[in-house]
């Protein structure tokens, strides 16, 4: 019946949350995982992993958000090859329970056309989003594993700030071109100096 300890004690109570459940579907539809990148109205910014289950639940304060995923998918050779995949969704209005999906069965190629052959030497790839104030801004250099880039299209404007996807391709004059059985081998990338 001693008294042993004394401790303080406080309580507080949460403000109003809603879940945002996030899933991230590959170019099959089937689950995939990725590095993700949230942004709040008020500057928030979270960044967290989609691991393969293909799910990630977070409570939040109401408000808008955007997010975008970098995802490895399959490349445009097939199976053994790999693509770099950017899932961007500008605007969710946060105002209940909502769901958001980073659909890559409805992502398309980003590709460049030149006038005459060349081939990707390197390329650059932006996400920026501003709320109307500070902008963020995320870049990705896809390196040499991957064979093509694959971007999901936004289904309309954003109604708060701005949001931008730009891109920018160093292309080179082919070093080299190999045909075989009649098909033409275009993705091939020098690695200078091998």
């Amino acid at each position: 019946g001693a008294v042993r300890a004394r401790t303080s004690l406080a309580v507080g109570r949460e403000g109003v949350r809603h879940r945002l459940t996030l899933q991230a579907k590959d170019r099959s539809g089937k689950p995939t995982g990725g590095d993700l990148v949230l942004l709040g109205q008020d500057n928030t910014v979270l960044e967290r992993q989609i691991d393969q289950t293909g799910s990630l639940e977070l409570r939040l304060r109401p408000g808008t958000y955007a997010a975008w995923l970098k995802t490895d998918l399959e490349g445009v050779n097939g199976p053994h090859s790999l693509g770099f995949g950017l899932l961007p969704v500008p605007e969710i209005t946060l105002d209940q329970d909502r769901t958001v999906v980073f659909d890559a069965t409805k992502a398309r190629r980003a590709t460049v056309d030149t006038p005459q052959s060349s081939t990707v030497d390197g390329a650059r790839f932006e996400v920026f989003r501003n709320f109307g104030g500070d902008p963020w801004i995320s870049a990705w250099y896809p390196g040499l594993e991957y064979d093509s880039v694959w971007v999901l299209p936004t289904d309309r404007k954003v109604t708060k700030g701005q949001f931008f996807l730009s891109s920018r391709w160093r292309l080179a004059q082919p070093a080299l071109t190999v045909t075989a059985g009649g098909r033409a081998y275009d993705d091939l990338r020098v690695q200078r100096a091998a």
